[in-house]
């Protein structure tokens, strides 16, 4: 399995503009997420060639059920500050595997980069009851640890919520026994907290649009009066 930087596969259909909008709470998410990319571009100078950035760590976390869009925004994000502070690309970098076996694996770049977009966390997964104490868990313990301690900018998605009930902090809460990554991780979110992406099934939304387009093709014939 590769670890390499994704940021260079973003598809190019990904942009903020492409995002389709069906209700007006996803609309405030997307607004939020170009927001949050254009103070990016917007201070690229203080970012560019800096190894701490940001007075402290944070993390942006987006959570739906699956097929609403959150892979799509990640991307929009990244597409767009590479758009438009092309410079910063070396700041950024985009996980998209397995996440366990990519902190097992961690690379300097993956380890220093001040901007760390993880796509789907946990997405092998079916249920946070199956993540393991030993592993797993302990894997995210020490990432965000990690996160605290070289104040890095995270924006993660996931199918499953990091604090709300029955979300990921619940799991922690029964590996750390002293509560210090708990009290870590809350502050690490105090920025904007956990953003819950509502809607439909994005993808087969989509899908229908493009089958209804498909039904309405007119052909054109050349001896057509």
């Amino acid at each position: 399995m590769s670890h390499d930087n994704c940021i260079k596969q973003i598809r190019p259909e990904s942009t903020f503009a492409n995002f389709k909008v069906y209700q007006p709470e996803q609309q405030a998410v997307l607004d939020t997420m170009e927001t949050l990319a254009q103070q990016i571009v917007d201070n690229s100078k203080l970012i560019v060639g800096q190894e701490y950035p940001f007075p402290f760590g944070q993390i942006i976390f987006l959570w739906s059920q699956p097929g609403h869009g959150k892979t799509h925004l990640l991307e929009a994000f990244a597409a767009h500050i590479l758009a438009h502070a092309p410079e910063l690309e070396r700041s950024l970098y985009l996980a998209r595997d397995n996440f366990t076996l990519r902190h097992i694996a961690m690379t300097d770049l993956y380890e220093k980069c001040p901007i760390v977009m993880i796509d789907d966390l946990f997405s092998e997964f079916q249920s946070v009851d199956k993540l393991h104490p030993a592993t797993d868990l302990r894997c995210l313990m020490d990432y965000l640890t990690a996160v605290y301690d070289r104040r890095t900018l995270v924006i993660a998605t996931s199918n499953f919520p990091m604090l709300s009930n029955h979300g990921i902090i619940e799991c922690i809460s029964r590996v750390d026994k002293i509560g210090r990554t708990l009290s870590r991780c809350e502050e690490l979110l105090s920025t904007a907290g956990e953003i819950y992406l509502p809607g439909i099934d994005y993808r087969k939304e989509i899908a229908k649009e493009r089958q209804q387009r498909r039904s309405t093709i007119r052909l054109p014939f050349s001896n057509e009066s």
